[in-house]
């Protein structure tokens, strides 16, 4: 189970500024035994995949999906599958849903759903399956449906599937693991992120932690790959420390993986 769990790079994305930086990176957390890695806030330029090729054949790395805005996967989609085809990647994943489908309430998560529809049978003729990654927005209710439901509704699950967020998941009062469950068909990747609250100004509030000091019950998540739907696991925080928050959290999932 521990080798499906990589790490996702928003996490550090002020050290990958460059290829350089990218090379220097990959190359020290995958001496730490992290060899999975879910692409975000790069480039994508050319530059980078060429040093991402060169530590997927020196070092045995994989790259599970390309992180990237739905804008930029339209403007660069070319380039994109030609990036993802030659990293062996599987997954194009939408970063964030688009302010404007957002401001249109039930019609507007319609509205993209008919758009993911259409770029993802663009990108499976092309051998690369689609993703969406929710945040909190898509965790709330229109009608009493709620918005990430419209949107897997109105999707087709050969075209787009998805990738669910502990983090946002619990922040938005749900039991990720009963969440994720329920609506495993169509989950391909979480994002394993913890949460944990704090009282500030007179009011509790939330922020992420390192994975195993906040309130998520991780062994739970990690036993929905006994259901086989779930092709990858990638560690995400936006902590003070990451190169030494990764590793806490990457030793604590290796624990579970190991009872």
């Amino acid at each position: 189970m521990i080798e499906k769990i990589g790490l996702q790079t928003f996490t550090i994305r002020n050290d990958i500024q460059t290829p350089q930086e990218i090379e220097n990176s990959l190359r020290f957390y995958s001496s730490k035994g992290i060899k999975k890695f879910e692409l975000a806030r790069i480039n994508f330029f050319k530059e980078d995949l060429n040093v991402l090729l060169k530590l997927k054949h020196e070092l045995g790395l994989e790259y599970t999906a390309s992180q990237i805005t739905l804008k930029k996967i339209i403007k660069k989609f070319d380039f994109l599958i030609e990036f993802s085809n030659a990293l062996d990647i599987k997954y194009l994943e939408v970063s964030v849903i688009p302010f404007i489908y957002f401001l249109q309430k039930q019609n507007g998560i319609i509205e993209l759903s008919q758009k993911l529809n259409e770029l993802g049978r663009k990108t499976k003729e092309r051998g690369i399956n689609l993703l969406f990654h929710h945040h909190n927005y898509e965790l709330i209710k229109y009608n009493d449906k709620l918005s990430l439901d419209i949107l897997m509704n109105n999707t087709d699950s050969n075209l787009v599937n998805f990738v669910c967020d502990t983090y946002w998941l619990a922040r938005s009062g749900y039991n990720p693991s009963s969440f994720i469950q329920s609506r495993i068909d169509r989950v391909k990747g979480l994002h394993l992120r913890d949460n944990k609250f704090y009282y500030s100004f007179g009011k509790f509030n939330y922020t992420d932690t390192t994975i195993g000091d906040g309130t998520i019950d991780f062994e739970s998540i990690l036993n929905l790959d006994k259901l086989g739907n779930i092709d990858f696991y990638s560690i995400e925080q936006d902590t003070q420390n990451p190169r030494e928050d990764i590793l806490r959290s990457y030793s604590y999932l290796n624990e579970l993986c190991e009872n």
